[in-house]
């Protein structure tokens, strides 16, 4: 026991204890330095000395329990107080220092030269750019403020909640992302010196949506309107031709059809080969281009087949019901709105359906001497009293499947690069496949087949064969020179070709019925396609608005000194 310690047998309480007396300065430790409590047992009743709280502390207790270290004078006391205030002023000024050198930062930024600073002559430029400079700071301050608390909410909702959230922030900027780039591709089009043709997807595809308007080529001359006239009359044309010929010729409509589609199958196979196409691109919509192929091509061929239980005029009106049945597949499949035009072509098609069907004559024996007089063969049931119902049911076929194609093509091809080549390979190769069959069935199979040509209808056949083929480039020169709309109406007018071939190259002329059905049913596409015509100009002018909106910030933008435009990306809030 050190000997500076010694207990107080009376009991009495001292005044100070001394625990350090006979320790030298320097060897005292910091901790030794610090008091200590103890509290004594009451149980100590012979006074006998108390155990200090650590080994190293040699150290006196008193009866109260409290002890101090006697080491520590007044002196000593004062400078430890005075190294903790000392400590606090410099925590607190470097503080301070650090908020003023922020403000400092931040007062030389707003008041750093500029050019506009520079230039005495500008002085609104300098409060705009100091304007920028307290949102932008602002705007910082926000943003942190909403990643924190888009954080504590994040954190909040379940899996599936954060899952449909971000699902819904990246549809967002995808969403936003689009419309910058329409407005910019708007803009860049209208700053053009000259206006860009309209652009297909193939050959029955809608335009692009930054290409819906078509706008005419400035200074086009007299020969060439006269030119984008010639094409589309062509175009429109080719197919009554061709067909028309085909049956004055004396060649059999389905081997002069499996003629023109091997000849266009292989025509189009070698071009696609040729400029590199691949006829499986692309991937994720290749389900939908093949499935409008194939519907194109089966369309077709039945317009062959109800050819030999039908007149040409007939077969002709219900073919042009293809433009009021892809208005009606909009309306039920698309959810377009329904127009007073549109119910009024409706109605008018509906009529000329009816009247062109004569149900007054159900009961009788449809035949017809254009049919009866040409062929003989016991497959065809010319003398059946339902043949004129097979031909309107294969004429009404063909503007169906050539409906759905259209749909089709709006829904899931609008927005793709396919090829014309491409959709015309598939197109053919899907009607060569069935009228093969077809062919094997009528020349090989039934009683009464027929046999293949071997004089100069042969040589016929494959020139009507290549006529399709330019009557397919006809098609696309037409779509790509003129506006849609005044195309169709130009399709339209295949009614009124077909009857005089019907009435004048042919001893059988068409009688009233056939003329009001006709009549009906061309006004019913003349009312959808000034309608359309209307639509596409009001968008026209919408467009050339947006557009010159767009030049307008396009040019603040490129301003000397624009402002400055917060580009990051927002969170969405709940």
């Amino acid at each position: 026991m050190n000997p500076s310690v010694a207990a107080n047998p009376s009991g009495e309480k001292p005044d100070e204890i001394s625990t350090t007396g006979s320790i030298p300065k320097s060897d005292v430790d910091i901790a030794d330095s610090i008091p200590t409590i103890v509290v004594e047992s009451s149980s100590n009743g012979n006074n006998s000395p108390v155990t200090p709280s650590s080994p190293t502390d040699k150290k006196q207790t008193d009866e109260s329990g409290f002890t101090s270290s006697s080491s520590q004078t007044p002196q000593q006391e004062d400078t430890y107080s005075a190294s903790l205030g000392t400590a606090d002023s410099a925590a607190a000024a470097a503080t301070t220092t650090q908020r003023n050198s922020q403000l400092l930062d931040e007062l030389k930024y707003l008041l750093k030269p500029t050019n506009s600073l520079a230039n005495p002559d500008s002085p609104i430029q300098a409060t705009q750019e100091a304007d920028v400079a307290i949102k932008r700071r602002t705007l910082q301050f926000d943003e942190d403020i909403l990643k924190e608390t888009d954080r504590l909410l994040i954190e909040g909702l379940t899996p599936i909640e954060a899952k449909s959230l971000g699902a819904v922030e990246r549809r967002s900027i995808a969403s936003r992302g689009h419309r910058v780039s329409y407005i910019d591709a708007v803009s860049n089009r209208s700053r053009t010196s000259s206006v860009q043709p309209t652009s297909y997807t193939g050959s029955y595809a809608q335009p692009t949506s930054i290409n819906l308007v078509h706008e005419p080529k400035p200074h086009r001359t007299l020969f060439d309107r006269l030119s984008d006239l010639m094409w589309i009359c062509f175009a429109a044309y080719s197919f009554s031709i061709i067909l028309f010929l085909t049956d004055k010729c004396g060649i059999d409509l389905i081997f002069g059809f499996c003629l023109q589609m091997i000849i266009q199958t292989v025509a189009f196979g070698i071009y696609a080969f040729y400029k590199g196409y691949s006829l499986f691109e692309p991937i994720e919509y290749r389900t939908a281009m093949i499935a409008r192929s194939v519907f194109i091509g089966i369309g077709v061929l039945t317009a062959y087949l109800a050819y030999y239980y039908i007149t040409l005029p007939n077969l002709s009106a219900f073919r042009q019901t293809q433009v009021i049945l892809t208005v009606l597949l909009s309306l039920i499949v698309l959810r377009e709105r329904i127009t007073i035009p549109r119910i009024l072509a409706l109605v008018l098609t509906s009529i000329a359906i009816i009247v062109l069907t004569r149900p007054t004559k159900f009961g009788e024996a449809l035949t017809t001497e254009y049919n009866t007089t040409n062929y003989k063969n016991s497959w065809i049931p010319y003398s059946s009293s339902w043949n004129y119902i097979i031909g309107i049911s294969l004429a009404l076929c063909t503007a169906m499947l050539h409906s759905i194609a259209s749909v089709i093509n709006r829904v899931y091809l609008t927005t793709q690069h396919i090829h014309d080549t491409v959709v015309c390979f598939w197109s053919a190769l899907s009607a060569l496949l069935i009228s093969i069959a077809l062919l094997c069935v009528t020349h090989f199979v039934i009683k009464d087949a027929r046999s293949f040509p071997h004089d100069w209808r042969l040589y016929a056949a494959f020139g009507l064969a290549l006529l399709s083929i330019f009557a397919f480039v006809a098609n696309q020169k037409a779509v790509k020179r003129e506006n849609s709309s005044i195309v169709t109406l130009i399709y339209s007018t295949d009614i009124i070709l077909v009857l005089i071939l019907q009435n004048i190259f042919t001893q059988f002329k068409s009688d009233a019925v056939i003329i009001l059905g006709c009549v009906l049913v061309f006004t019913s596409a003349l009312i959808i396609c000034m309608e359309m015509l209307i639509i596409e100009k009001s968008r026209s002018t919408m467009l050339v608005k947006l557009a010159e909106v767009a030049n307008t910030s396009t040019q603040h933008v490129d301003s000397p000194n624009p402002a400055v435009v917060d580009t990051s990306q927002k969170h969405i809030s709940v």
